[in-house]
C-alpha cells in the first residue's frame, strides 16, 4: 500500500492553486500605465529633502528581552520600541557587518498609518520560515459534500459558508485581521453595501446591472477580486536592502458564470467587464480609498514591510544579531482572526451576483550586480555614531529625487521595472490557469530583459518539475538560480526535490543541507530532509528534522504528518495516530491527515470501519485519486468487499492514471481469481512506471500462483533491480524466495 510522504515544491506563486482569467494579463499592462501616469504627476515635485528614521533591530531585541525579564508591557510603556521608531514608510534595510546589526529606515509620514514591531516580526517569520508562499489571506466558497462528490465544486452555490485561509504563518495575528479587513471591505465596496464618497470608484454592482440591462448577458456570475502588488520591487545591494518602486491593485476572475440558467463551459474564456471594470477602477483609483478607509492605507505598509524581508532573505544574513530570536522567541502578540465568514450575495432580477477573493502580498526580489547604495548605508551608520553610537532610534536627512533615494546608482542597463512587474505577474497567473508554455514564454521574455533574475529560473524549474516533469531540465534551472543567487534557499530545496524524484537521495540530501545553511529557518527544507531519512531507513535522523521543522513552524502539519509516518514504519501506531490528530486539530480540512490516519487504523491496528470513516471524511474535501486507493484497500482488507473496491479503484483511474491506482486494482482482480484481468493491470502500471517496483512484486505472485516458475523469478528480479531504500525487508524476502527456487545459491 503505498504511503503518503509530503514534500514542499517552492516557488514564487501561491502554494493553493486558484483559477484566473486568461484575460488578466492584457489588463496589467493598462495598471501598469496608470501607475507611471500617478508617477509622472508626482515627478513633478523634483528634488526635496526629508526626515528618515533608523531603527536598530539589535537594540531592539535587547530592549525587548530586558522588558520580558521585567515582566513589562513594552508595546504599552515603550512605544519608541513597539512602534518602530515612528517609521510609517519603510524604504531600506541597512546591515552592518560591523556590529551585526539590521537597521530599517524609513518615513515618518503623518499620512500613513502606523506599523508596529508585531507587523514587522510576522513578516519576517513569513519570509524565513514560509518561503514557499507570499503572506495573505484568502476567502473562498466552500462547496457542499455533494458538489464535492460529484465533481462540481465550482459550480456549487448551496453553501451560505466560506472558508477563510491564511497563508504564511500570518492568521493569529494583527498582520492577518489587517488583511482580512481590507479584503472584506473591498467586497462590501464592489457590493455597495459600504459606500466610499468617491464617484470614479464604479462598483461591481453597479457595472453588472448597467451590463446586464444594456447587453442582457450574463444571468449569474461569481467573480473573485485580489489584492496585489502591481509593482513591488526590491533591490539587494549587498548590505542594503532597498524598496524601488511599489503600487498597489486589485485583479480580478470570474470562477462560474451563466447565460440564461445555462453554465459557460470554458471559463477561462469569460471577459465579464463588471469584473474587470471595478478592479481597474479601484487600481486606479486605490490611493483616494486608501485615505477614506484606513485599512487600505495599512495594507501598503504590510506589502511594503514583507517585501523588504523577503529581500532580506537574499542577504547575508547568518550573522545578525537578533532574527533567531525575532523568528523563534519574540512574543508575538495573538488575534483572533475569523475561520469563516457568510457568503455575500447580491441577487435581482438582472444578474445574480457572488464574490470571493483574498490578498497576495507578492515581491520581486533582486540581486543586483552594479549598481551602489553604499551613500545610505554610510549615511545611516554615520548619523547614528553622532546620535550616541547604540540608540535605538534616530534621524537623518536625506535627499529625495523623482521619489527615490539620490544617491543610489542603479547598474546601467538595468530594464524598466513595470515590464518587469508586468511579465512576472502575467507568468504566474498563465502558470495558475495550468497554461504552462505560455508562462515558459514569459519567464524567458523577463529574463532576456534581466539574465540574472534567480528567481525566474526558480520558478521555470518548478514549471518543468511539477508539470512537465522533466527533472533533468528542471535541475539545470534551479543550477542558474542558484548560480545567480547562491543565498536562495528555496532553489536549493528545490532541486532537492528534483534529485529525490530521480532517486538521487546524497544529491537531494546535500541541496538540503544547503537550503537550511542559508535559511536555518526553512521548515520545508528541514521536512524534505527528513523524507528523505524515512526513506533510507535512518529514524534517528528523521526524527530530529521533522522535530526541528515543527520547532520552527508549530503548526506545519506536513511535518506531523511525516513524523506520524515515521512512527507507522517503527510499529508505533498509536503514537502515529496522536500526530495525524494533532495536524487535524491544527487544519480540519486536511485531507492527508485523513489519509495517513485511515491507513494506520487500516493497516496497523486493523480497525477497518475507523479507516473508512477518515476516507470518506477525506473524500468530502476533495475527491482525490489517493483517497480512493486507500479507501479501495480498506475495503479488499476488512471485508473482502471486492466489489467496491474495484469501483474505488475504477474511479481514481478515470481521476489520473496512475501506477499505483493500476496495481492495485491489479491486485484486487488477483484476489478475485480474475488473473488475466490483474496481469492486464499490472503490464499498464510498469508501462507507466517502468521503475515502480510494487508491481514487479506482485506479478511475481500472479506467475507463482499460476506456476510460472520462469516467468516469477524474473519479475523478482525485475523488483530486486528497482528496489528502493524502503523495500529492504521485502529486497531480503525476495532473495530468500529466490533462493527456494533454485535461482539464488
Amino acid at each position: 500500500m503505498p504511503i503518503c510522504y509530503i514534500e514542499f515544491i517552492v516557488s514564487n506563486i501561491l502554494s493553493k492553486t486558484v483559477k484566473k482569467s486568461i484575460k488578466m494579463h492584457y489588463f496589467i499592462k493598462l495598471f501598469i500605465l496608470s501607475i507611471y501616469l500617478l508617477w509622472g504627476l508626482y515627478h513633478a515635485y523634483g528634488e526635496e529633502n526629508k526626515t528618515f528614521i533608523a531603527y536598530s533591530m539589535k537594540v531592539a531585541m535587547a530592549k525587548v528581552e530586558e522588558a520580558q525579564k521585567r515582566r513589562d508591557d513594552f508595546r504599552k510603556t515603550q512605544p519608541d520600541l513597539f512602534y518602530l521608531g515612528g517609521i510609517t514608510k519603510p524604504w531600506a534595510v541597512v546591515l552592518d557587518g560591523k556590529t551585526n546589526d539590521w537597521i530599517l529606515v524609513g518615513e515618518r509620514d503623518p499620512k500613513a498609518s502606523v506599523l508596529t514591531l508585531d507587523e514587522w516580526v510576522t513578516s519576517l517569520r513569513a519570509r524565513f520560515i514560509h518561503p514557499d508562499k507570499d503572506p495573505g489571506v484568502t476567502i473562498e466558497p466552500r462547496p457542499c459534500i455533494a458538489c464535492v462528490q460529484s465533481g462540481k465544486i465550482e459550480s456549487c452555490r448551496h453553501n451560505n459558508q466560506q472558508e477563510v485561509r491564511f497563508f504564511a504563518g500570518v492568521d493569529k495575528t494583527q498582520f492577518g485581521q489587517i488583511c482580512f479587513d481590507a479584503d472584506w471591505l473591498l467586497k462590501k465596496i464592489g457590493f455597495n453595501l459600504e459606500k466610499l464618497p468617491l464617484e470614479r470608484i464604479k462598483t461591481y454592482y453597479d457595472l453588472s446591472i448597467e451590463d446586464a440591462k444594456k447587453n442582457k448577458g450574463y444571468s449569474r456570475v461569481s467573480s473573485r477580486f485580489w489584492f496585489y502588488p502591481i509593482v513591488n520591487r526590491v533591490n539587494v545591494f549587498g548590505d542594503v536592502i532597498l524598496l524601488e518602486r511599489f503600487q498597489m491593485g486589485v485583479f480580478t476572475e470570474v470562477l462560474y458564470a451563466e447565460i440564461n440558467g445555462t453554465p459557460v463551459k470554458d471559463i477561462n474564456k469569460v471577459a465579464f467587464y463588471p469584473s474587470e471594470g471595478f478592479s481597474r477602477s479601484f487600481t486606479d483609483n486605490y490611493e483616494y480609498a486608501a485615505k477614506q478607509r484606513e485599512v487600505f492605507e495599512s495594507l501598503r505598509g504590510l506589502t511594503r514591510l514583507a517585501a523588504l524581508a523577503k529581500g532580506l532573505t537574499q542577504s547575508q544574513v547568518n550573522k545578525l544579531t537578533g532574527l533567531d530570536f525575532f523568528l523563534t522567541n519574540y512574543p508575538l502578540q495573538k488575534t483572533m482572526t475569523p475561520q469563516e465568514v457568510q457568503v455575500l450575495k447580491v441577487t435581482n432580477r438582472e444578474v445574480g451576483l457572488e464574490i470571493s477573493g483574498g490578498v497576495e502580498l507578492m515581491a520581486l526580489a533582486l540581486r543586483l550586480k552594479g549598481g551602489d547604495a553604499n551613500a545610505l548605508k554610510e549615511l545611516v551608520l554615520k548619523t547614528r555614531e553622532t546620535s550616541g553610537g547604540n540608540q535605538l532610534s534616530w534621524g537623518f536627512e536625506i535627499k529625495m529625487k523623482d521619489g527615490q533615494l539620490a544617491g543610489v546608482t542603479l547598474p546601467e542597463g538595468l530594464s524598466d521595472p513595470g515590464e518587469i512587474a508586468s511579465l512576472f505577474q502575467q507568468a504566474v497567473f498563465l502558470r495558475k490557469k495550468g497554461l504552462s508554455d505560455a508562462a515558459i514564454e514569459c519567464y524567458n521574455k523577463l529574463l532576456s530583459l534581466n539574465p540574472n533574475y534567480a528567481e525566474a529560473y526558480n520558478n521555470l524549474g518548478v514549471i518543468y518539475a511539477d508539470i512537465k516533469r522533466d527533472f533533468d531540465r528542471a535541475i539545470a534551472y534551479y543550477t542558474k538560480a542558484i548560480n545567480n543567487n547562491p543565498s536562495l534557499s528555496q532553489a536549493h530545496n528545490n532541486r532537492g526535490l528534483a534529485y529525490r524524484k530521480k532517486n538521487n537521495y546524497e544529491m537531494a540530501i546535500d541541496d538540503y543541507n544547503k537550503a537550511v545553511t542559508a535559511n536555518p529557518r526553512n521548515s520545508g527544507a528541514y521536512n524534505n530532509r527528513g523524507v528523505l531519512f524515512l526513506i533510507k531507513g535512518e529514524y534517528e535522523k528523521a526524527a530530529n528534522d521533522f522535530s526541528k521543522a515543527i520547532q520552527i513552524d508549530p503548526e506545519l502539519t506536513e511535518a506531523y504528518n511525516n513524523r506520524g509516518l515515521l512512527y507507522f514504519a517503527k510499529g508505533q501506531y498509536d503514537l502515529a495516530i496522536s500526530e495525524y490528530n494533532t495536524a487535524l486539530k491544527i487544519d480540519s480540512f486536511d485531507v492527508t491527515s485523513y489519509m495517513n490516519r485511515g491507513n494506520a487504523y487500516m493497516q496497523g491496528k486493523g480497525a477497518y470501519e475507523k479507516a473508512i470513516s477518515d476516507f470518506n471524511k477525506a473524500l468530502e474535501i476533495s475527491p482525490k485519486a489517493e483517497v480512493y486507493i486507500f479507501r479501495a484497500m480498506a475495503y479488499a482488507q476488512g471485508k473482502n468487499r471486492y466489489d467496491l473496491a474495484l469501483q474505488d479503484l475504477s474511479r481514481a483511474i478515470e481521476i489520473n492514471q496512475s501506477p499505483e491506482a493500476y496495481a492495485n486494482r491489479g491486485l484486487i482482480f488477483f484476489y478475485k481469481g480474475q488473473y488475466d484481468k490483474a496481469l492486464d493491470d499490472y503490464s499498464r502500471a510498469s508501462n507507466i512506471n517502468p521503475k515502480y517496483p510494487e508491481v514487479y512484486f506482485n506479478k511475481a505472485l500472479l506467475y507463482e500462483k499460476l506456476n510460472k516458475k520462469r516467468a516469477a523469478i524474473e519479475e523478482y528480479k525485475n523488483f530486486l533491480k528497482t528496489a528502493l531504500p524502503q523495500h529492504i525487508k521485502q529486497v531480503e524476502n525476495v532473495r530468500k524466495r529466490l533462493i527456494e527456487l533454485g535461482e539464488i545459491n
